[in-house]
């Protein structure tokens, strides 16, 4: 008799205890949908640099991409050796499309992992400027696809 009022005061302690285990909270819906709208309006902030360079280029008008690009590299490379330079990069002859997808960004410069359509995975390099974010170097399949300085 006394083994089976033990049992049970074991049996309905460890019930009591099992049920006082509390489950985690629910998910904060507003905190994750807060956080995608940040990172969709950080990737849109350097999409909305990338798309009319690349247009500019597929349309073949330098003038247009070489003002997007980074003071440091207009600095380095002047426009008219930029657009008789990129003019022979073949990669360019077609607008591909950009999807972003990651930044990372240390003391004023951000590298940006984009697909660019068919030309597939590039690393595209921006400074931050008073103009906004600029496009100071980009590669290909790790290969440098802007004019080297000459």
């Amino acid at each position: 008799m006394r083994s089976l009022v033990l049992v049970s005061l074991v049996c309905c302690l460890a019930g009591a205890l099992g049920c006082d285990q509390r489950e985690p909270p629910p998910s904060n819906d507003t905190e994750n949908e807060r956080v995608l709208a940040e990172v969709a309006a950080t990737h849109a902030r350097y999409q909305a640099v990338l798309e009319p360079f690349l247009a500019a280029l597929a349309a073949r008008q330098p003038h247009a991409a070489y003002a997007l690009l980074a003071p440091v590299y207009q600095n380095m490379v002047s426009e008219a050796s930029f657009a008789r330079r990129i003019g022979q990069n073949k990669n360019f002859e077609q607008q591909p499309s950009v999807k972003v997808l990651s930044t990372s960004s240390t003391a004023g410069t951000t590298k940006v992992r984009v697909v660019l359509g068919a030309l597939g995975l590039a690393e595209v390099t921006f400074l931050e400027g008073p103009a906004g974010p600029r496009i100071s170097g980009l590669t290909l399949a790790g290969a440098p696809a802007l004019p080297a300085p000459e």
